[in-house]
């Protein structure tokens, strides 16, 4: 099948989520590649877009979509996990800093 023929789909990628959907050396995305058998084009970092267009397959484009899409939950997962962990931390510094100013 001739790559201009393949279906596509168009997917809006935040700048925050990139990092982790390449992976460190093009590992994570390769992978995706591998097991879907599906071309993925990422904008690039100073593009104003956060554009991601899978093509392939009909199955290989479904299949990248929702790998992506699992990927990007679980960094969410990891954000928000990080983000209540530094509220924590924070209330605690504050409730020390408040005990000490009151001796």
């Amino acid at each position: 099948m001739n790559s201009g023929n393949w279906p596509f789909e168009s997917l809006l990628i935040p700048k925050m989520y990139r990092r982790f959907i390449i992976g460190p050396f093009n590992e994570t995305i390769n992978q995706i590649i591998r097991e879907a058998k599906a071309k993925i084009n990422i904008s690039p970092v100073f593009a104003i877009k956060d554009e991601l267009t899978i093509a392939g397959e009909k199955d290989a484009v479904t299949k990248t979509r929702l790998e992506l899409k699992i990927s990007m939950r679980n960094v969410d997962k990891l954000f928000k996990k990080f983000y209540m962990k530094l509220v924590h931390v924070l209330k605690c510094l504050h409730q020390m800093c408040n005990l000490i100013l009151l001796h």
